[in-house]
């Protein structure tokens, strides 16, 4: 119960290398409730990425703190 904030990570395919992050403030929620959150992520590393490799997927990593 409460709010909170995510962290999005984005990280290379293969290396735990971060490409570039975004954080948004999670909603206060009752207890047992669900919510639902994103962000926009990015950087100059993650646009040369993507110049690089066409076509190329990234993972994601989400924390999240309250």
């Amino acid at each position: 119960m409460g709010n909170g904030s995510a962290t999005f990570y984005v990280l290379l395919p293969d290396e735990n290398q971060y490409l570039a992050l975004c954080s948004t403030v999670l909603p206060t929620t009752a207890e047992d409730s669900v919510t639902s959150a994103g962000c926009t992520a990015s950087s100059g590393p993650l646009q040369q990425y993507f110049q690089s490799h066409p076509g190329g997927t990234v993972r994601m990593d989400v924390r999240v703190d309250n």
